[in-house]
């Protein structure tokens, strides 16, 4: 498998020869048994529809964050909750390891 595949790209791996199909999904190391009719492959088209819609909407928060707060992909990436206060200002605080300048540092959320 590439890592070089979009990230819209959900990989399934389907064995389609008998009465009920296998179906093996790679990103969440799935395995799943479906029946091997129209209306239960529609079902499942449908179901990996939805993770891909999430998905975008989860990747568009964190593009949308890094953006307006011009934290670079290790910072963002070193977040926990506990870095996070939603108070009258809100706004992130940056460990010192996980931070460039090793100071440490708070941003605002706007």
């Amino acid at each position: 498998m590439s890592s070089n595949a979009n990230a819209s790209t959900i990989f399934v791996g389907v064995d389609v020869s008998k009465a009920a199909l296998d179906v093996y999904r790679p990103d969440t190391n799935e395995f799943l048994k479906i029946e091997n009719t129209d209306e239960a492959i529609i079902q499942l088209c449908s179901q990996l529809e939805k993770k891909l819609e999430r998905l975008g909407l989860e990747r568009a928060l964190i593009y949308k964050t890094a953006i307006l707060t011009g934290l670079r992909h290790n910072e963002l990436q070193t977040l926990k909750v506990g870095d996070l206060s939603f108070g009258d200002v809100p706004f992130v605080k940056l460990q010192r390891n996980n931070e460039k300048s090793r100071k440490g540092s708070t941003v605002d959320l706007r």
